[in-house]
């Protein structure tokens, strides 16, 4: 499953970040945010700042390193676009708790991610070689369940952050899994989480 916790394609065609395809017309996002991501400059933002808030039933579980932020940048001359994919890491500092205790809800867990330090200095040294116009974000994860999946909806929601004055926006919210995918297509996006190893005992 990807973003919000979304499956992958649901991610792509629905909340993945695709300017172009919101100019276009996104029907389940928001018209403000249309017009913000309309207007985003990818190679502008702080890459340090970007947060993507994910609300979803706590039946389901992020998988381990499921949460990517994928940066599309056109270099300079026109060539093929390039495309860097960064694995998101847990946001814990002193800010990423208000979005948590916004968005919380009975039953759902709202996780919130960022890039990684490592990934941010990537990012900036990408942001600074030249570059023709345009530019996409795009930001997805990927989840498993425990214990079965839970029955009637399965909403989840999605929040981004691009800079610090906007604040955080609505992606998608309340986005019905199991409205908006088959049964096969479900259980096949959001499997079962894999077994843990048992603890390893000390003799």
């Amino acid at each position: 499953m990807r973003y919000g916790m979304l499956p992958q394609h649901a991610a792509t065609a629905m909340i993945a970040l695709l300017l172009p395809a919101c100019l276009g017309g996104c029907s389940h996002v928001p018209l403000t945010t249309v017009y913000k991501l309309a207007t985003f400059d990818p190679v502008q933002t702080d890459p340090a700042v970007i947060r993507a808030a994910l609300r979803y039933p706590d039946a389901l579980t992020l998988r381990k390193d499921g949460a990517r932020l994928t940066l599309t940048l056109q270099p300079a001359g026109g060539t093929t676009p390039r495309r860097h994919e960064f694995t998101l890491v847990v946001a814990d500092g002193p800010g990423d708790r208000e979005p948590r205790l916004r968005y919380a809800r009975d039953g759902d867990v709202v996780a919130v991610m960022r890039l990684s330090d490592a990934d941010v200095a990537t990012v900036r040294e990408l942001q600074a070689e030249p570059h023709g116009a345009g530019g996409r974000l795009e930001v997805s994860a990927a989840a498993c369940h425990r214990g079965g999946l839970p029955a009637g909806p399965i909403l989840t929601s999605t929040f981004l952050r691009l800079a610090i004055a906007d604040g955080y926006m609505t992606v998608l919210e309340d986005f019905d899994l199991r409205h908006q995918l088959s049964a096969e297509k479900l259980a096949a996006e959001v499997p079962p989480c894999p077994a843990e190893p048992p603890p390893v005992t000390a003799r």
